[in-house]
């Protein structure tokens, strides 16, 4: 198995967004991905890019040179494979300033040769993504054990409380993980890849596995039905200004689209209706 180097635990803790922050957001995610405003997925993974306070930096760099960097990776179809993984936006990123170093003068040769080295990178990690989104599709989205707890608590009528879920995304597949009160980041994910390495046996060995850790909030079930809300501390984004329009907006969307993917992972997985009480955004 490869996987990125980076642990959640030595990450620095998210840095509120500002309003350039944003505006580098829109120029990267809509300007230069050309992705739809109500792309769930995809938005998802473009917020946690650019609120990871180590990637933050690439999305303001891709929107000052998007014009450049467009030229180089051509078609859509590779702009779209930068949110592949967390790391693929610095990777490219890196190929590209590190190549432009060694060949300091312009011309068509050498520009040939990054486009072509940059988009080969591009179907190496394109080659990834397929591989393992066709694994997981045939996987239920949550843990078995989580989804069968739930099913009991419901079919009981009985009160789950003190329970937090976890959106995680691995490739274009999301996953709920539920967590007790008191368990870490770190608890969630080693048992979404212990549950993804003995449904997948040596095949996940194989794969480049980095999560996008989205967010998370509250579950409980109360009379036979499911409730999400709340905020994840840690991985939800932060914003320097609640009064903030834009900011307030960019917020309002993220806390949407979160619920949302949740919702529909966890009606599926339990035959049951999710309710959702939205955190607010003053706080």
């Amino acid at each position: 198995m490869q996987q990125n180097t980076d642990t959640f635990s030595n990450l620095p803790p998210y840095i509120p967004l500002e309003e350039a922050d944003l505006d580098a957001f829109q120029a990267f995610y809509l300007d230069f991905l050309g992705k739809k405003p109500h792309d769930q997925l995809s938005f998802l993974k473009a917020a946690y890019i650019l609120s990871r306070p180590d990637l933050r930096g690439y999305v303001h760099r891709y929107a000052m040179y998007r014009v450049v960097i467009g030229r180089l990776l051509g078609n859509k179809r590779y702009r779209d494979i930068l949110l592949s993984f967390p790391s693929t936006i610095k990777n490219v990123y890196d190929l590209i300033f590190d190549f432009s170093k060694v060949y300091l003068e312009g011309g068509e040769t050498p520009h040939r040769l990054l486009s072509q080295q940059s988009v080969e990178f591009l179907d190496c990690t394109e080659m990834f993504r397929l591989d393992i989104d066709g694994l997981l599709s045939k996987l239920p989205a949550m843990i078995p054990q989580d989804s069968q707890a739930l099913r009991w608590y419901l079919d009981a009528g009985t009160t789950l409380e003190g329970c937090k879920f976890l959106l995680i995304i691995l490739a274009d597949q999301p996953f709920v993980v539920l967590l007790a009160a008191r368990a870490t980041v770190e608890n969630a994910v080693a048992r979404l890849e212990n549950y993804l390495r003995e449904s997948l046996g040596e095949r996940y060995e194989e794969q480049l596995v980095e999560f996008f850790i989205i967010g998370g909030g509250f579950l409980r079930t109360e009379a036979g039905r499911i409730i999400i809300g709340g905020r994840s501390l840690l991985y939800d984004p932060k914003i320097a200004s609640p009064q903030q329009p834009r900011l307030r907006k960019f917020l309002e969307d993220f806390y949407i689209y979160k619920f949302s993917v949740a919702k529909g992972i966890l009606e599926s997985e339990c035959g049951k209706v999710v309710e959702i009480a939205f955190p607010s955004l003053d706080r």
